[in-house]
């Protein structure tokens, strides 16, 4: 039963809500059996499919926090093309990739993911670019009869700004950020991002398919097992609540443990939901927020068979201790590294050709849902 996003974050009814839940996982029907196939893993005309679907959905770039002054950007290789995104003015976004107009040259510092710049300079020619991405000025402009420079510039992509978060679209004719989001864009608002800030960025490669990579993030059912020495007992994964939105969704996974959360706070958790609200924007985002800490992962395709994996860590303002900030990354550092050594040895066996479709529980529908969404966003 699909409720309104308030109601279903009210914590006032999710211990009853819960339960309910896990008597319902407890007792699943043999209809209600679900199966993937694994060629959804391995076939290069479907992975060209997602491809496509990518390059035409929103995509986080960076918290607003660090694009707070102007000039300040972020720099990154999106599945293979520069992109820039830049705060060009007070409370102007802009966004464009770092292809000189000229000859293709690298706009932009190369090796600098972040920063605070004026210009954008082409090192080829020493052609430079506004905060914008307009033509700011290229030596000899004289010799160069067939355009003006004012009608040049670096090639757009869309930007917005949402409850603290930065996003792209590649597409020019893709839907308004916020009707994309739909409900899951109040629940992550919900979650009060502006009261964190950025501890840590990492981005690493994986050596597999985007989905395998992806799927470790909301499967709730792994975490006592391959996370036993890291998460183990934390989290209920029978009493997760999960709410579909189009091709998001928006899960209350109870805390089963809150006084280990709540000691990370100075106050504990006085009336915060004692749960991980895990926030999946389609088709690659998971915003998991716990009261005392956000983290921020996206996977991004870069082959069939390989995955760049970017994830930011943000912590409670609340939490001053250096030392403790520090313990809470090497945490979620050490889950991540779990995840990421063991996807690469799925990715193997999944190539064997022994495993023809893989067997889901009720609690795994979050996984199902990927493969679902994109079937149904490739029409």
């Amino acid at each position: 039963m699909t409720i309104d996003i308030q109601t279903f974050l009210d914590p006032a009814t999710l211990a009853e809500r819960s339960e309910e839940e896990r008597r319902r996982a407890a007792r699943p029907s043999p209809d209600e059996a679900t199966f993937i196939d694994i060629s959804d893993y391995l076939d290069e005309d479907f992975y060209r499919r997602e491809l496509a679907v990518f390059r035409r959905t929103w995509h986080l770039a960076c918290t607003s926090a660090e694009l707070a002054e102007v000039g300040q950007f972020v720099r990154w290789d999106f599945m293979g093309r520069p992109v820039i995104v830049t705060r060009s003015g007070p409370g102007t976004l802009s966004g464009f990739y770092g292809v000189c107009a000229h000859r293709g040259g690298p706009v932009g510092d190369l090796e600098l993911g972040s920063g605070s710049a004026r210009r954008f300079v082409c090192p080829y020619h020493s052609w430079s670019y506004d905060l914008r991405g307009r033509l700011a000025g290229r030596p000899s402009p004289e010799h160069f009869p067939d355009s003006a420079d004012s009608n040049i510039r670096l090639t757009p992509v869309q930007v917005a700004e949402h409850a603290g978060l930065v996003w792209i679209n590649e597409s020019p004719d893709a839907p308004d950020l916020e009707s994309w989001l739909g409900s899951v864009g109040y629940a992550i608002q919900n979650g009060d991002i502006g009261a964190y800030s950025l501890e840590s960025h990492r981005r690493y490669q994986v050596d597999a398919n985007w989905k395998i990579s992806t799927e470790g993030g909301i499967d709730t059912y792994h975490i006592d097992h391959l996370h036993s020495r890291t998460a183990r007992g934390i989290l209920d994964n029978a009493g997760t609540l999960v709410q579909r939105d189009g091709p998001h969704s928006t899960a209350i996974v109870p805390i089963t443990r809150p006084e280990l959360v709540g000691a990370y706070l100075p106050g504990g958790l006085g009336d915060r939901l004692p749960a991980n609200v895990q926030c999946w924007v389609f088709p690659t985002h998971l915003i998991s927020l716990f009261p005392y800490a956000i983290a921020l992962i996206a996977h991004y395709p870069v082959a069939i068979d390989r995955t760049v994996v970017d994830w930011r860590i943000l912590i409670s303002r609340e939490i001053s201790s250096a030392e403790l900030r520090a313990e809470i990354v090497r945490n979620y550092e050490a889950t991540f590294d779990e995840d990421r050594a063991l996807t690469p040895l799925i990715q193997r066996n999944l190539e064997s050709g022994v495993l023809k479709r893989a067997c889901l529980s009720v609690k795994e529908d979050r996984v199902l849902h990927i493969h679902q969404a994109m079937i149904e966003e490739f029409s």
